[in-house]
Formats: structure tokens, sequence, C-alpha cells
């Protein structure tokens, strides 16, 4: 079974979004952000995850040939839709990723794809004003989708690194035309230059990021204080 620290092996990139569009891993890939602004997370924390109002809005990172991959890559990030926005929302998309949502109406499917993939959406449809978590994992041929930790399909049409593009990384938004634009908030993403397992995916989607850790943290020890009291 794989350990916790594997998480951080081929992490090319990674968004908390925790006061700001940072880069975390490290790696200086940070984002810029366009309209945005921050909102609680799926905890509830102030100031922990972006909004989009669907207007347009986004947080943009430049080009780099490191934030694509030529074989294997894989991509994670927490959502929350509503209905609005424009044509296909994307949740995030650059020359190698595609997510985002089929329709603004509020009960789409997601749908995982990359440039040169045919893609797979999501055989149900989601609901808006729902924290969810999506995985995108790419063996170098066949993309698959993961939402909140389960498996969920592989796309069946062969895809590959030919026609992958160096497009500006966008979240919230399609940079490479300026539409799909998405409505709702975005959190924790994480993007690898390598296909992660699935035990991995299941991971990320049951760990809390470190800040929500430490409002449980804290608010443990309210109740204790608490407790002493009576």
């Amino acid at each position: 079974m794989a350990g916790a620290s594997t998480l951080d092996v081929g992490l090319v990139a990674k968004y908390d979004f925790n006061g700001n569009a940072l880069d975390s891993s490290g790696h200086g890939f940070n984002g810029a952000v366009n309209g945005a602004v921050l909102t609680s997370d799926r905890f509830g924390g102030a100031n922990s995850a972006y909004y989009f109002a669907g207007r347009g809005e986004n947080i943009s990172v430049s080009q780099s040939p490191d934030l694509y991959s030529s074989g294997a890559w894989s991509a994670t990030v927490w959502f929350s839709f509503q209905a609005g926005g424009l044509y296909q929302p994307r949740i995030m998309s650059n020359g190698t990723i595609d997510l985002g949502l089929t329709s603004t109406d509020g009960y789409p499917q997601v749908f995982v794809a990359g440039w040169n993939y045919y893609g797979i959406a999501s055989p149900y449809i989601l609901n808006s004003n729902t924290w969810y978590n999506l995985a995108a994992v790419c063996d170098g041929t066949f993309v698959s989708m993961y939402i909140n930790g389960g498996y969920v399909g592989t796309d069946t049409h062969p895809g590959g690194p030919p026609s992958a593009g160096f497009g500006t990384l966008g979240f919230g938004s399609n940079l490479d035309n300026g539409t799909d634009w998405y409505l709702g908030s975005i959190d924790e993403v994480r993007l690898y230059n390598r296909a992660i397992t699935s035990t991995e995916v299941a991971q990320i989607y049951s760990v809390p990021e470190p800040s929500s850790l430490s409002l449980l943290a804290l608010g443990g020890v309210v109740v204790a204080l608490r407790r002493r009291k009576k």
C-alpha cells in the first residue's frame, strides 16, 4: 500500500488556495488571480478556496514545458459549481489537461480529457453547491476518471502526446479561447507528471488540507475547554 509520502513523488504543482494562488510544491508555478475572489472551503474555512462568478474570472499560470506531459500525467481538484457560466465551463485546462462541466444548467456531467484525447464524461449528473473531488489520471494513452476517490471509468479511445499543446494553465476559464466560464468554487489542485495510483487518489480525497487540520485541532481544544468549565 502506498504511503502518504508518495503523494509528493512527481508532484509538479500544488495550489492550496489558502489566502493566495501560490504554488506550494516549491516549483514556483504561481498563479495570477484575475477577478476570482477568496471564499470558504468545504470545511467552512475562510479564505481557503477561490470563487469564480462565471463572467470570465480566472487564475492563470504562465506557460512552461514542465506543466505539460509527453506521456503520463494526473490532475486532482476539489470543486463546487453553481448554475451559470458560459458554454462548457472549465475547472482547469491547458495544453494537456482539460477538466470541465458539460453544461451551465446546474445539473451537468463532469468530463476529463486532454489534447488528442477523446476524453470521458461521468455517467451521471452532479448536483450544484456540492463539493466534489475530481481526479484525471492518464497513463500516456488512456485517461481515467475518479470522483470522490472512486473509479468512474476509462476512455476507450487511445490518445497521446503528438498534438499536446503549450497553452497557459487556467482555472475557471478556457484561456486558450477566452470562453467556457466557470461559476463556483475551486480548491486544492494537484498536478503530476505521472499516473498516480487508485490508492493515492483515495488518499488525496480522504486527507484534509493542512489548514483544515489546524481548524479541527483548534475545535478540539475549544471543546475540551468548554468541558472543563462544566
